[in-house]
């Protein structure tokens, strides 16, 4: 009874992102933004028709799946030939569920990363309200899929490291996740460099086992730590390859159904979209890079406005619209975080280089911050059109950046560290219940509207 009680706390954050994700999820009409693409290929598979995509095939079989299974209900009607006639749950249900899903796999990865429950209900209750993350699970888009499966590469990398159980299935589902991620877009690599990056530090983190406060390393016997490191460029190797294996795979079926293009033809194809004459690809709603942490242009999904005349003869219009809105809360404190994270990492480091101690923090913040940078700065080299749904696998990891920070702040004695904790939280829920109708298509007054609209690039 113990056990079930300490699992109250997540199971009450995964249900409530699970309700979040799945009100009205199919009131707003579709196909809006991406929506004309993405559902349409996964159709198109069902319907014979021909088609290009600029990304790999995963995310269009995931749509073909999920259409094909609501239709498998009762009184869903028979399946349509277009996009229009298809009802906008067939294509979004899915997302809703791996959305769902999601918030629990970061609760997981979180407590392998530092094992605190408060810190990983944190994590997992950013990913539950942060509107980036709500907004994109509640359409049928595929940015969700690719933060998905790369935090369940992610989790089993990790059991790979620390459990001495089931080393090889947990390298090996580590190694398949991993080429599923990569089988939704190309910056699935962000992961895969990560999960490179990360192999080096597992040493480190047997150093730090059953120890507090300050471990060392000093006395190490040089010979054994070169005899991991080995063993670890085997062990990247390995994941590598069963990605490659899995994501060539993957390919199989479209190339089937696309036969007059062999595998390199698809591949050249999607590389000449993503760099060939970059300027051509500018979009509105674009971004770049570096502003995506202070979310400096939301992307715009869906409007539509309506006259109402009152009773009073007074005419008031209401705005329906959905934005990509991350929570601003969130997403500011989190950039706050990253950079407080890397101050204490250097600081960290430097003591190791300098007396080879370091505190037990060293490694926990090392994942997060290699995550983060390695998901983060390769899009600094993207010369193309680009948007903030694209932040979304480096704001997992930012996330994890302010958890850390507030769970370390609650643990501090002093009662203004308390407060400071619990006024934090308090801003991120009220920002959260503010912003709630622009992610989930709520109906508002046109002046609610641009109240919340802080900034013109907001709009």
């Amino acid at each position: 009874m113990e056990n079930v009680s300490k699992k109250i706390p997540i199971i009450s954050v995964f249900l409530f992102g699970v309700a979040l994700r799945f009100y009205n999820l199919g009131e707003i009409p579709g196909p809006v933004f991406d929506e004309v693409f993405y559902p349409l290929w996964g159709l198109s598979y069902l319907t014979g028709e021909q088609f290009f995509s600029v990304h790999p095939p995963l995310g269009n079989y995931l749509f073909t799946l999920g259409i094909s299974l609501f239709h498998l209900l009762p009184g869903t009607g028979e399946l349509g030939t277009s996009l229009d006639q298809l009802n906008p749950l067939s294509y979004r249900w899915l997302n809703a569920v791996v959305g769902s899903l999601l918030v629990s796999v970061a609760y997981f990865v979180a407590l392998r990363i530092y094992n605190k429950t408060i810190f990983a209900l944190l994590v997992a209750l950013f990913f539950a309200v942060d509107g980036s993350m709500l907004v994109d699970s509640r359409f049928g888009l595929i940015n969700i899929y690719l933060t998905f499966f790369g935090s369940i590469s992610l989790l089993f990398f990790l059991k790979s490291i620390q459990d001495k159980d089931h080393k090889i299935l947990n390298v090996a589902l580590c190694g398949v996740f991993l080429g599923l991620t990569i089988s939704i877009k190309w910056n699935g690599l962000g992961y895969w460099l990560a999960i490179v990056m990360f192999s080096f530090l597992p040493y480190l983190w047997k150093a730090t086992e059953n120890n507090a406060g300050v471990s060392s390393i000093a006395a190490t016997n040089i010979t054994k730590v070169h005899q991991r490191l080995a063993r670890n460029i085997g062990f990247v190797l390995s994941i590598s390859l069963i990605a490659v294996i899995g994501y060539l795979l993957i390919w199989l079926p479209d190339l089937a159904f696309h036969d007059d293009f062999d595998l390199v033809d698809k591949h050249s194809q999607i590389a000449s979209y993503h760099l060939d004459r970059p300027e051509e690809k500018l979009h509105p709603y674009s971004s770049l890079w570096h502003t995506w942490p202070f979310m400096s242009r939301p992307v715009g999904y869906y409007f539509a406005s309506v006259d109402v005349l009152t009773g009073e003869g007074v005419n008031t219009t209401y705005f329906t619209d959905v934005h990509l809105f991350p929570n601003p809360v969130i997403y500011w404190l989190s950039a706050l975080s990253i950079l407080v994270l890397f101050f204490h990492w250097v600081y960290s480091l430097r003591n190791f280089l300098l007396h080879r101690v370091y505190d037990k923090a060293f490694l926990p913040l090392s994942f997060i911050l290699i995550g983060f940078f390695g998901n983060f700065l390769p899009w600094a080299l993207v010369s193309r059109s680009t948007f903030l749904y694209h932040y979304q696998p480096a704001s997992g990891f930012a996330f994890m950046a302010l958890a850390f920070c507030l769970y370390n702040l609650r643990k501090k004695n002093r009662p203004q560290y308390r407060i400071l904790y619990g006024s934090l939280l308090f801003i991120v829920a009220a920002a959260f219940l503010y912003w709630l109708p622009l992610q989930l298509g709520l109906e508002i007054e046109k002046e609610s509207f641009y109240q919340r609209m802080w900034f013109e690039s907001w709009i």
